[in-house]
Formats: structure tokens, sequence, C-alpha cells
């Protein structure tokens, strides 16, 4: 499953061009290793492109890094390091932001 949206200023802040953020990105365990991730992530990209996005956004937690390698092999580049605060209001977790230019195309 995957989750898309047309901002995230609470992680991002304001954008300053027009993107696609990737949330919840999630295989089920009985599907690991078959590509489906890279899959999602090229629908996602796909579906970006057709909305004029000039990227795709992302954010993992800083301290999982099997998931960052995926993104990193997914030609996804590393930006920065944010703390956010849990929806719940409380906790605060670390947060690496990626990217991911989308080719543009002539006309």
């Amino acid at each position: 499953m995957v989750t898309v949206s047309d901002s995230d200023p609470e992680t991002w802040g304001a954008a300053n061009r027009p993107a696609a953020y990737v949330h919840r990105l999630a295989v089920a365990q009985t599907h690991r290793g078959s590509g489906l991730g890279q899959r999602l992530l090229t629908w996602v990209e796909a579906r970006a492109a057709d909305r004029e996005a000039a990227v795709v956004r992302l954010d993992c937690a800083t301290n999982n890094p099997g998931l960052r390698r995926f993104y990193e092999q997914q030609g996804f580049r590393y930006v920065r390091d944010v703390t956010v605060t849990a929806l719940d209001g409380g906790r605060q977790l670390a947060s690496s932001l990626y990217e991911r230019e989308l080719p543009q195309i002539a006309l």
C-alpha cells in the first residue's frame, strides 16, 4: 500500500515547487523481495508526472538503515534530517528526508 499527497508542510515546510509526497509505503512480509515496493514507487512517479510535479518526496525513520538503503537504491537523494512531532502530539521523531527528481518532458 502507499498513500500520496500534494503537500507535507509539517515535515517539509512550504513547497517551493510542485511535488508528490509518499506516505505509508508498505509491503506485506509475504511479498518482500518481489519488487512490489519498487513498482509502487514507479506508479507514484507516473501519477506525479501526470500532475506536472517536479519531484517525489518521502521521509522515513532516521534509525532505519534498511529502508534508507532501499530508497537510495531506487534513486532517491538524501536531503536532510528533521525532527517532527508524532500525530499524537507528544513524541518527537527523527526523520530523514529524500527526494527524486522527475524527468522533465519537453513539449
